[in-house]
């Protein structure tokens, strides 16, 4: 008896495959929402976590750095300018960290079952985009009590910064 080899690949090399994304779109969903549950309902804080983390990043680089060096940031008070630096970067650093650890997890999922593989590191990253958006949310929020006026320039390079770090 014979056995039949069956080979998947793309349409085409230069293929992302949009169209079945969009097919298995429940199961993106379900990934996504899946690994903001399990994050948030492994600690004690919950989603306060996602708060207290860039807080206390920012409050420790403004003691140590902005007290101890004298750092010239121009027309922006310091602690805004940590903060908008910090979120950005912890949305690279747990998108780059939680997409490749997706993988390994997941392993068994993607050994039994056919789904666009793209589908467990893109989740993971929509993941850290939950953390960035709250994150962010706080960062208007010191813009508005620290009197910050916001540029049309930011407006623009802000999300600009952002498709840079999920690409």
């Amino acid at each position: 008896m014979e056995k039949t080899k069956t080979v998947i690949q793309p349409p085409s090399r230069l293929s992302f495959g949009f169209k079945e994304l969009w097919h298995y779109r429940e199961l993106f969903y379900f990934f996504t929402w899946r690994d903001i549950k399990v994050k948030y309902k492994q600690t004690y804080l919950g989603i306060a976590w996602a708060l207290l983390q860039p807080l206390g990043l920012m409050l420790l680089f403004t003691f140590v750095f902005a007290k101890n060096f004298k750092i010239h940031t121009g027309h922006i008070r310091y602690e805004l300018f940590v903060l908008s630096g910090l979120i950005v970067w912890n949305l690279f650093q747990s998108s780059v960290a939680n997409a490749s650890d997706s993988m390994i997890q997941q392993a068994n999922i993607i050994k039994k079952i056919y789904f666009p593989r793209i589908i467990i590191p893109c989740s993971a990253i929509l993941a850290a985009l939950f953390d960035f958006s709250i994150a962010f949310i706080i960062f208007l929020f010191f813009c508005l009590i620290l009197k910050q006026p916001i540029s049309w320039a930011s407006i623009i390079l802000y999300p600009a910064a952002i498709f840079l770090n999920i690409n």
